[in-house]
């Protein structure tokens, strides 16, 4: 018999077990199992699979809303509750379809293997969402957890293994990392007048009803602050209770009435089953609190509410809260991919979520183009670190969504481009050479070993600080990804910039394809690694002058006008108070 292994745990007394990836090999195992060469095979066109996660997205949205409104003895629309829970459905969705796959294109080749699996009483429920996002790229422990949640339901012959050890791991950024980014972060601010002024003010009027509500959106709120009191407009942050929760434990009882619900696919069905454990506390034990703390939030009754991304739970209960009684809900794209990327769920729900959509430049149908308060210039035109920035792409050891996108599923322990290109670069460039990682945890260790063994010259960046004081260092930034903020944010601030994209057709929707081609023709975006390498070595002496050839300088203009507008401070505020004229006029609280 075949034991298949679907993630890395201690070593067992079975022989006979085949893995399903690379991240099934804990890095302390000694033990050499058979492997399957390619985890997943995709069958179908990534159209196919887009639809299939956008359906169970869908209609696990309408599932736990009703079940929602049930458990809190409420009855809220389905799209008060999607507010709420997109920020964790939607990876969350993304991240189970995808072992779905993995393991259902397992067993397809394989002839009836026993799939070893994580016992019902040891799976752990997580408490936030973000606890949960943590847990999926970073904890072998929950990924044999979803793994066996998903092998069970679907009746598939399975051992169970009893005192399962699996490798534990911090999480991708541990408390002293997160302190020590804030703080370079509100000092930054604090320097560029940046800063959120609810910060250093008094709360918010409870009278409301000229309010807008201002949630983190990268922006400069004093000039517009000033600007908006001279229309008998006043722009606040809203602030609510820090109290902490009171201690509960999951209610199962309740949390198994979920599996009461029937559906004619059995994918959904088993998407469901695994909420039972994998739904956080906050939306089920832990909601009441929360609720409480925003409807316990001073400001009361805005016109408008911006928000470029919620912080937290109680933000977002209270956006929802507000929306219902008659706020408009402007969201504000935060960062790349928007408008570029193919595989793009978040975008497309947050243009349907909110009241206006604004855009950096791409805006389609009703949405709003606005310049982009985060790309605002910073970077002295004509200064010249001496560096070269390297910013790798996003690693996990465990398979995530990046998938969908026809990336390699090997990727994580496959020969990486960073490494092929470097190997092919010359040591004098190495040596002045900054890696800004952007991984988890786990995936930051394995790769510094690599680092130090195979190239000790090399400087990692760990990116404690914010991406703008390495790039203030840079003479040439290498973006390891399309689709990157770094990319439109080295755009916006005229710093040579060079984009390895080696899979564009299947990672860049259409109608940006011919732009991103066309920054290709001129050598802005790479597809082999060799060629990268030359390329910086040649320009690597006066990177400026090749940056600025007058053929080149036209084709990044007409992709910065599409997907990066950028404009001075007074230019930005003025826009932006425009803008939010108009929408606190077209509805306000009854």
């Amino acid at each position: 018999m075949t034991f298949l292994q679907t993630t890395a745990i201690a070593d067992h007394s079975l022989h006979d077990v085949l893995i399903l990836g690379c991240w099934c090999l804990p890095e302390e195992s000694a033990t050499i199992h058979d492997r399957l060469p390619v985890p997943i095979r995709f069958e179908k066109s990534a159209e196919y699979y887009r639809e299939q996660r956008d359906y169970l997205y869908y209609s696990t949205v309408r599932t736990l809303a009703g079940w929602l409104n049930e458990v809190h003895h409420v009855d809220r629309p389905e799209q008060y509750w999607e507010l709420i829970l997109f920020t964790f459905l939607e990876p969350y969705v993304s991240d189970f379809y995808i072992r779905s796959l993995i393991l259902e294109s397992a067993y397809q080749r394989i002839s009836e293997p026993c799939v070893l699996i994580l016992p019902e009483s040891q799976y752990s429920v997580p408490v936030t969402a973000s606890d949960l996002s943590k847990r999926i790229k970073t904890s072998d422990r929950f990924n044999l957890q979803i793994f066996s949640q998903i092998a069970t339901a679907a009746g598939m012959r399975v051992r169970r293994l009893s005192n399962v050890q699996a490798s534990s791991y911090p999480a991708a950024i541990g408390p002293r990392r997160s302190l020590l980014r804030s703080a370079y972060a509100l000092a930054h601010r604090l320097k560029r007048g940046l800063v959120s002024d609810s910060l250093m003010s008094p709360p918010a009027d409870r009278s409301g009803g000229n309010q807008i509500a201002l949630l983190p959106t990268h922006f400069s709120t004093a000039a517009l602050r000033k600007l908006l009191q001279d229309e008998g407009l006043a722009l606040s942050t809203p602030t609510f209770d820090g109290a902490s929760l009171p201690e509960s434990a999951p209610d199962l009882n309740l949390r198994y009435t979920l599996a009461r619900f029937t559906f004619d696919s059995r994918l959904q069905s088993r998407l469901v089953s695994s909420l039972v454990h994998n739904l956080p506390m906050d939306f089920v034990e832990n909601f009441a609190h929360h609720l409480g703390a925003a409807k316990g939030c001073a400001l009361s009754r805005p016109s408008v509410i911006v928000a470029g991304f919620f912080a937290g739970l109680q933000s977002q209960i209270w956006a929802a809260e507000k929306q219902l009684e008659g706020s408009r809900l402007v969201l504000v794209q935060h960062g790349g991919h928007y408008g570029e990327g193919f595989f793009a769920p978040r975008e497309v729900i947050e243009r349907r979520l909110s009241d206006k959509f604004v855009t950096w430049g791409w805006a389609e149908e009703e949405d709003e183009n606005l310049p982009a308060p985060r790309l605002q210039p910073f970077h002295s035109a004509g200064s010249r670190g001496s560096k070269l920035l390297y910013v790798m792409r996003e690693l996990s050891r465990l398979p995530n969504y990046r998938m969908l996108n026809g990336c390699s599923s090997e990727q994580p322990c496959g020969p990486l481009p960073e490494i092929k290109f470097f190997d092919s670069v010359a040591v004098e460039i190495r040596r002045r050479t900054v890696i800004r990682l952007r991984t988890d945890k786990r995936a930051s260790v394995s790769i510094q070993r690599v680092w130090a063994r195979r190239y000790p010259e090399l400087k990692i960046d760990e990116g404690v600080r914010g991406i703008r004081y390495a790039l203030a260092k840079a003479r040439l930034v290498v973006v390891g990804y399309p689709c990157s903020t770094t990319f439109l944010e080295c755009l916006t601030q005229d710093i040579p910039v060079i984009v390895f994209a080696p899979c564009l057709r299947v990672t860049v929707r259409p109608d940006a394809l011919l732009l991103y081609e066309q920054l290709a023709d001129v050598g802005i975006v790479q597809t082999e690694c060799a060629e990268m390498a030359s390329l910086v070595e040649a320009i690597w002496n006066d990177p400026v002058e090749w940056w600025k050839e007058p053929g080149r300088r036209e084709v990044r203009e007409q992709f910065k006008q599409r997907f990066a507008w950028a404009a001075d401070l007074d230019d930005t505020v003025g826009w932006w108070r425009s803008f939010l004229l108009r929408e606190s006029k077209r509805r306000m609280p009854g």
